[in-house]
Parts: structure tokens; sequence; C-alpha cells
């Protein structure tokens, strides 16, 4: 499958129509199907962003490419499409387990939001179950946790998983953090103080300086993001494996191939031995969720 690849900045994009024309007007094609990854929830063939202030349908799609065989489906399921296709080299394997090729599959992927997903084994053939389990309620696991819940809903009430494990919810367990008293901060970001605090700034503090502060917070989004991860795998009885991805985890790798990461995903009284057990690996590239729904369009095309 040949693949080609246009990165469009979606700040400057006035919707999501006006890249897809940009693209067909460098790679001009003839097409037969379409498989739109789409970072929202899909109901009747249209998507509202969850973070984007845009909406797109299946129909107006249809529409623009001239085809009638066109279908959205959330970035996630996307990326559980991928996992049929990536090569051995796309995936970083962080524990072994016992893969039961009965079993499902979870997927979780930590970047601008959170994206979850369930992959569905039925007599041998996967099935993406499209999800928004990022927007569930964030469950506290200790009292460090439980303070920064107290602290987060004074200021936004409800606090979803998401709230704390995507890029903003590094900065806002850093500012939490740092206010807390714990830790004075690096020179490095007070140096950027003057400038909004990017999380990637916080991710390669902890990694190239081994900053107290920022080990901190990157030992508290993982295990917040770890026994998130071992909840979905408990709902989706995931024991063929589980699969991280997004940009964040690729960048922390250092950080996600340690014992705390694997002992917060296990970390259950009567089902240790079971999420022991479950393969987990790290999707390595970017271009997953397109290459899975290049793989799905394929389908569709030979139907």
């Amino acid at each position: 499958m040949e693949v080609v690849t246009t990165i469009f900045s979606s700040k400057k994009l006035p919707g999501f129509q006006s890249g897809l024309e940009a693209f067909l007007g460098e790679n001009p094609a003839s097409i037969s199907a379409a498989c739109i990854g789409v970072a929202g929830p899909v109901i009747g063939g249209l998507c509202r962003f969850t973070n984007l202030p845009w909406e797109v349908s299946s129909s107006e799609i249809g529409s623009c490419l001239g085809i009638e065989r066109v279908v959205l489906v959330n970035d996630l399921v996307a990326m559980a499409y991928s996992l049929e296709v990536l090569h051995p080299i796309d995936v970083d394997l962080l524990h072994h387990g016992y893969s039961d090729p009965l079993g499902n599959i979870g997927i979780l992927a930590p970047g601008t939001g959170l994206g979850a997903c369930i992959s569905f084994n039925l007599n041998g053939t996967m099935y993406p179950m499209t999800s928004e389990g990022g927007h569930v309620d964030f469950a506290p696991v200790d009292d460090d946790q439980i303070e920064l819940l107290r602290h987060l809903k004074k200021k936004y009430g409800r606090v979803s998983l998401e709230r704390l494990t995507c890029g903003d919810g590094i900065v806002e367990i850093y500012t939490w953090l740092k206010d807390y008293g714990r830790y004075s901060e690096s020179r490095t970001i007070r140096d950027t103080s003057s400038q909004p605090l990017q999380p990637s700034l916080v991710t390669r503090t902890a990694i190239e300086e081994q900053d107290p502060l920022c080990m901190d917070v990157m030992r508290m989004f993982l295990s917040i993001l770890a026994c998130a991860a071992g909840n979905l795998a408990l709902t989706g009885m995931t024991t063929q494996g589980f699969y991280f991805g997004g940009g964040i985890l690729r960048q922390i790798r250092p950080l996600i191939q340690d014992g705390e990461f694997l002992e917060a995903f296990v970390n259950t009284f009567r089902f240790r031995d079971l999420l022991s057990a479950v393969p987990i690996h790290l999707v390595l590239t970017d271009r997953a969720a397109v290459l899975g729904a290049a793989h799905f369009a394929s389908r569709i095309a030979e139907r």
C-alpha cells in the first residue's frame, strides 16, 4: 500500500474540506473510496471535532470527491485498523506478557487530547469500537492525586481524565506541583516565564536535566495514564494486548521503560495477575491513524 501524506496546520485552515481540497490539488488521484479519521465522535456520518471548531460529514466529503463510498471513523478507530498493517519497527514492546489470540485489544493515545478505543475480537476478526473514553471522570488513586482533583474541581467543576492526560494536563500538573511548594523551579523554565509554558519543555527538562519538579510532574502524569489504561484493559478484557499511541509518549520513551509505569498499570488487588499478563506496546509512528484509515478505505473499495 502506497501512502502519500501532507501535513497542514489545523490553526491555519478554516475547515477540514479546505485541507482536503489543498491535498488533492497537490496530489491529484482517481479515488473510489475514502475513510477519514477524525478527532471526535461520529454520529450518523457527522463529526463535530472535540478540540477544533470544525464540522465534517461523509456526504459533504463524498460530494467533494465525487464518490459514494465515504466512511468517517474516530481517529482511535483508525489507529486500531493500523495494527493490522504496521511494521515491527513501528511498534516497541514495553512488556512481553502472554498474548491471548482470542482476546480484545485496548488503545490509549495522549496528545492534544486523550483518545481511547477497544477493538473486540469476534471469531478472530477485530472490530474497533468508537469511544470517547478520554472524557470519563478522573479517578485519583493516592493522596496527591486527591489533592490535585480538589484543586481542579475548584477551577473547572468537573474534571475529566483527558484534563490531566494530554499536553495541557502536563502543564496543569506542573503548575499545581510548583504552587504546592515542594520544589523550586528550574532555571530552564524560569528563563521562559514570559511565554506560556509548553508541555514539551517540561518533558525535555525532565529527561535531559533530571529536574526534580519536572520528574515529579511526569511521574504523576504517567501514573494517571497507566492507571486509566489498566481500567480500560479490565473494562474491555484486552488480553490480546494494549497499545499506547499519541505524540507525548514517543517523546518521553525513556520515562516509561521502568517498573513504575507497569506497576501503575497492574495496580489492582484481585486482577493483578490478569493485567500482568497483558502485553503492552508503544506505537512509534505518527502515521498510524493515517495508515489505518487508508487500510480500511482499501477494504471499502474492494466491496
